[in-house]
């Protein structure tokens, strides 16, 4: 299947240096913010329907900041941590609802600065959580429904599950580019290895039809190491 072009990717590609700015993560922002952790009793991705002002107070100090790129509250917005979370019936509902919220504070955003003429764009955030394929199947509608520019899958430690849902939202005439992320910590010291080489890494993401591939959840020198590392795979675009 030939991609379709894709405004984001053209963005990524003609920003200073090759880049554009993204936000940061939204969950760190949420206990901050609130002192409480993500749990079975107290989802993160619930806070799209029971307190959306919240979500929307971080995208918005997040556009202030400079980010071009907004993810959304859908890390754990999966058919299984939903319904662990007594949500299940609502993941449709709370994936859309993250995207609409994002949506909202970019048009806030612009009304606020209106000299500010950047283009922004919605990337759907999908976590690690999953299990299996299937269990994304509701989540990757919605949020292919509501409009996103881009799939981030994100924190992966699981390389096949990663693989296994990037082909199946590749795969999809109608879905967005994909970047796919592995939390691949090689360690410290003497023992330093990766569980997947950087360059093999890329070079599965793109076989499976990512159009980005990198890394997170990680030290900042392990970041900069797979970046070095992973320079000579083909370009994934």
């Amino acid at each position: 299947m030939t991609p379709t072009r894709s405004a984001f990717l053209d963005a990524l590609k003609s920003g200073t240096n090759g880049a554009i700015l993204a936000d940061g993560g939204i969950g760190s922002l949420i206990f901050q913010l609130t002192g409480r952790l993500a749990s079975t009793e107290y989802t993160y991705e619930a806070l799209n329907l029971r307190n959306p002002e919240l979500i929307k107070s971080i995208h918005a100090s997040n556009l202030a900041a400079g980010a071009t790129v907004l993810t959304t509250n859908t890390f754990a917005a999966n058919t299984v941590e939903l319904t662990a979370a007594g949500v299940g019936d609502r993941v449709d509902e709370i994936n859309r609802a993250a995207v609409e919220i994002a949506r909202v504070a970019i048009a806030n955003h612009r009304a606020e600065y209106q000299g500010a003429g950047a283009t922004y764009f919605v990337i759907g955030s999908v976590g690690p959580g999953g299990r299996n394929v299937e269990a994304y199947t509701g989540q990757v509608d919605a949020l292919i429904g509501a409009g996103v520019d881009a799939f981030l899958l994100e924190t992966f430690t699981d390389i096949e599950l990663a693989m296994q849902l990037t082909r199946s939202i590749s795969g999809r005439p109608e879905a967005p580019r994909v970047i796919v992320h592995g939390a691949l910590d090689p360690g410290v010291g003497e023992a330093q290895k990766w569980p997947v080489e950087p360059i093999e890494f890329v070079k599965m993401a793109a076989e499976a039809g990512a159009s980005v591939a990198g890394i997170n959840c990680v030290a900042p020198w392990a970041a900069a190491a797979f970046v070095s590392e992973a320079k000579g795979a083909p370009a994934v675009a």
